[in-house]
């Protein structure tokens, strides 16, 4: 490049398609961080709404007394405690 050229460029480097290029990428940007600022407050408004659902988030001691019946746990240890017991008794 001429010294010439190169003079041009640094006194003129603001033209009016750099201008025009310059507002269409900030323009771009604005838009895209619009999106992910949208998305982002979705995914954090469904992540508290999936931590407060007490379905899926309970407790060990809950989720025995919902899915297993007490008096099936209470038939099966007594069934545990009566095989124990003969075999007890085949050892003695």
């Amino acid at each position: 490049m001429s010294e010439s050229n190169t003079d041009f460029i640094k006194k003129n480097w603001l033209s009016f398609s750099n201008v025009v290029v310059l507002i269409t990428f900030i323009i771009y940007q604005a838009r895209w961080q619009q999106k992910i600022d949208s998305e982002l407050r979705e995914l954090q408004a469904s992540s508290i709404m999936h931590k407060s659902d007490s379905e899926k988030h309970q407790s060990v001691k809950d989720k025995i007394e919902m899915f297993v019946p007490r008096t099936e746990l209470d038939g099966r240890l007594k069934a545990i405690e009566n095989i124990l017991e003969k075999i007890e008794k085949k050892l003695d």
